[in-house]
């Protein structure tokens, strides 16, 4: 290229490839350490204003709060004819199953009239039943109120004896000053000084275990009451039962006076669920067959809590909800609200006959209602479901979580 260029054309073109050559300052720090501290300021801002959510754990399953009724089988014998299908409405005394009663020969020995007897020691113990019902229920209710009878007469007497011991209080403080006013001058010594403050003291002891013995009482005495006034409900319980039972059987004796076929009622109206009843199957005696929801069926929650966060739920706290059926991915959160909390606890060995989970600890029963959203209500929840609930028991801030309180309080929970 020099051959055919002068020199100062090839410099000059040169400079042009390459560009004109500039001097850059460089980057000062300053913007990086103001972006350093506005995140410092933010994470100390967090750190002392920002709160987190204080939540309990607690799982359970769905219930129904009006009761579901149980169609079960009233004997042996052979499922011939059913009716119904799950979902199917039904008013009370409605045919639902039919039972072939022909095969139940193991207990009768094969003949009517020994069925028939049979019905009729059945009729003669449930009429037995209802009076031993009635008879014991008037016992206790008479005990009740013998029970309350004798907590108020001694609650009385502790009152009583509280206020004259209040008075030999005073009597024994105006002593004291007394004495130790003129423990100096020498009319009164040391030791008598020593023996009225042991006598106040000793009065005021009993003033609290008149206290004590008195707080007793007043919860002794609230929970006959409670009892006295939910005997009432409990013994129609028991007779209701016992006359649906004697109605089931007055049915199945009119029907064995005519052929060996047994028609399995409904004992209330309502919806068919939970059908396990098959065309052809064998049955054994109170085999469950069917549940029968009430029309107005109303569904609550019933969650279990150990001892060790039982004191921080109360009435009214919100209830994050997770149904196993209703994944939250694909139906959102639902939410409930505590209505109900047991006052006594439920022990492992009965925790475990009651829901076959095994625990090492008390727990108690925590009742929860449902909100009454379009949300919820398209959910097709049943009774026997199994929920998990989170408990919101309030907020604390993120400060907090590092007093030594604080962390106790979590691992406790």
């Amino acid at each position: 290229m020099n051959n055919f260029f002068r020199k100062e054309v090839y410099e000059t073109q040169q400079k042009k490839w390459l560009g004109p050559v500039r001097l850059a300052a460089p980057l000062g720090v300053w913007p990086f350490a103001i972006m350093a501290t506005m995140l410092v300021l933010g994470g100390i801002s967090i750190f002392i204003w920002g709160k987190h959510t204080k939540i309990l754990h607690a799982s359970g399953q769905i219930i129904s709060n009006q009761g579901v009724a149980a169609l079960r089988a009233s004997g042996e014998g052979t499922i011939k004819k059913i009716y119904v299908k799950d979902g199917s409405l039904v008013e009370k005394g409605a045919a639902l199953i039919e039972v072939d009663k022909e095969k139940n020969s193991a207990e009768y020995g094969k003949t009517s009239e020994a069925i028939k007897s049979s019905q009729y020691e059945k009729m003669d113990q449930l009429v037995s039943d209802a009076r031993n019902i009635d008879r014991s229920c008037a016992e206790q209710a008479n005990k009740l109120q013998t029970k309350i009878a004798i907590l108020s007469t001694q609650s009385d007497r502790i009152a009583s004896e509280r206020g004259m011991m209040a008075d030999q209080v005073k009597i024994d403080e105006n002593m004291l000053s007394r004495f130790e006013s003129i423990s100096g001058e020498g009319y009164v010594s040391q030791l008598q000084v020593a023996e009225q403050r042991s006598q106040l003291i000793r009065s005021r002891t009993d003033i609290t275990d008149l206290d004590v013995r008195a707080s007793q009482l007043r919860e002794s005495l609230l929970d006959a009451r409670s009892d006295l006034r939910q005997l009432p409900i409990k013994c129609e319980t028991l007779l209701g039962e016992n006359d649906q039972k004697i109605q089931e059987l007055k049915q199945q004796m009119y029907e064995t006076a005519f052929d060996q076929a047994v028609i399995l009622r409904a004992p209330r109206a309502g919806t068919i669920a939970n059908l396990t009843a098959k065309v052809g199957e064998p049955l054994v005696d109170a085999e469950h067959l069917a549940d029968i929801e009430p029309a107005d069926l109303s569904l609550e929650v019933e969650l279990w809590l150990p001892r060790g966060g039982i004191g921080f739920v109360r009435k009214g706290q919100m209830v994050e909800l997770h149904f196993d059926a209703y994944p939250e991915q694909h139906y959102g959160k639902q939410w409930g609200t505590v209505q109900d909390i047991s006052r006594t606890p439920l022990a492992p060995n009965d925790f475990q006959k009651l829901t076959g989970l095994h625990v090492d600890t008390m727990m108690y029963r925590i009742l929860v209602s449902l909100t009454s959203d379009k949300k919820t209500a398209s959910l097709n929840l049943a009774p026997g479901e199994t929920v998990a609930g989170n408990i919101v028991i309030g907020e604390e801030s993120i400060f907090g979580l590092i007093r030594p309180d604080s962390l106790s309080n979590t691992a406790h929970l």
